[in-house]
């Protein structure tokens, strides 16, 4: 029986990494590109979705080449990526705004009145008191109108990346369940989007991609990327799941009451249970879904991400002053 291979990518937010891995888990090669945000004054912070594509392309190439792996025997590829920002994709799934995480601080209007109007109701419904794309929405409708206006989804970089390389429509674009807890706008115990949510923001659903599980198959690898990266047509692409949700995964934390301590970008200490229980009392703890349907990781944030949540908040002097001629408004 011949050797099966898989591979995986990590959407981080300084550098995109591919490695390769028998089905025995042992990772037997690696690669990486830059994907550092371009931040040209304080409270800007962009990830440009093609340039993102391209070096994602890139480090899936240079991985396939150095690791001598047949591609015919590479059995799928799963992604995993950055959880708190969006980018919006037209119809066609072309990016028609940058990806904008909580390091650009332009949309501190739109989440400081997020926050004074629907804190209780989004932590009671998303598990989390930490939305993310409900005031990147309002942002982009805010100060960009004619985007927001050909703007047909608001997707992950993963579900921006993923539906490049399988050739998805925007119409068809996906988020999955991971992520939910950080959009504000979940009914996330039901693994749907919250019409009260939306309709308490005057956001419409239908610019809210479709839901799937991190297990699901969205695709396979289209003809332009296997070109590109010298994978097979037709490779199945699995959703995957944030980082953190992978992370906890890859550490076992997959069980009721196992615990686990991540150092990143957003250090926290985590838990599993099978409780979905939203911390309306002391509004501290987040809940993340599992990639396991019906397990949830509850998370705190290290107090450094609470300093940085409230510097996002303060709307500091100067930070809607972006240029809606940029170019990274498409």
């Amino acid at each position: 029986m011949t050797e099966k291979y898989l591979i995986g990518v990590d959407l981080g937010s300084s550098f995109t990494k591919a490695s390769i891995f028998d089905t025995q888990g042992n990772a037997l090669g690696d690669a990486k590109r830059d994907t550092h945000p371009a931040q040209p004054r304080p409270g800007v912070a962009e990830y440009d979705g093609p340039r993102h594509l391209t070096a994602t392309l890139g480090a899936i190439k240079e991985l396939v080449d150095k690791s001598g792996v047949p591609s015919a025997d590479i059995a799928a590829i799963c992604f995993d990526g950055m959880i708190s920002g969006t980018i919006g994709i037209d119809a066609a799934g072309e990016a028609t705004t940058p990806y904008t995480t909580t390091l650009d601080m332009r949309f501190a209007p739109q989440l400081n009145y997020v926050m004074d109007n629907f804190h209780d109701p989004i932590r009671e419904q998303t598990g989390a008191g930490q939305p993310t794309f409900a005031p990147k929405m309002l942002w982009v409708r805010d100060e960009f109108p004619d985007v927001y206006n050909r703007t047909a989804k608001f997707v992950t970089i993963t579900s921006y990346i993923v539906g490049k390389m399988v050739g998805l429509p925007g119409t068809e674009a996906f988020i999955d369940y991971t992520y939910l807890w950080a959009t504000g706008l979940s009914d996330t115990q039901n693994y749907v989007w919250s019409e009260e949510l939306c309709r308490m923001m005057d956001l419409p659903l239908e610019k809210l991609p479709r839901i799937v599980k991190s297990s699901e198959i969205v695709g396979g690898v289209n003809q332009e990327t296997a070109e590109a990266t010298g994978m097979l047509s037709g490779t199945p692409i699995v959703a995957g799941a944030g980082d953190q949700s992978a992370g906890f995964v890859g550490a076992g934390i997959i069980r009721p009451h196992r615990v686990g301590d991540v150092a990143g970008t957003f250090p926290v200490i985590a838990l599993c249970t099978d409780k979905f229980r939203p911390d309306m009392q002391h509004k501290m703890a987040e809940i993340i879904p599992s990639p396991i349907p019906g397990l949830w990781n509850p998370i705190s944030l290290e107090l450094s991400n609470i300093e940085a949540v409230n510097l996002a908040r303060s709307g500091e002097p100067g930070n809607r002053t972006y240029s809606a001629t940029s170019p990274s408004f498409r």
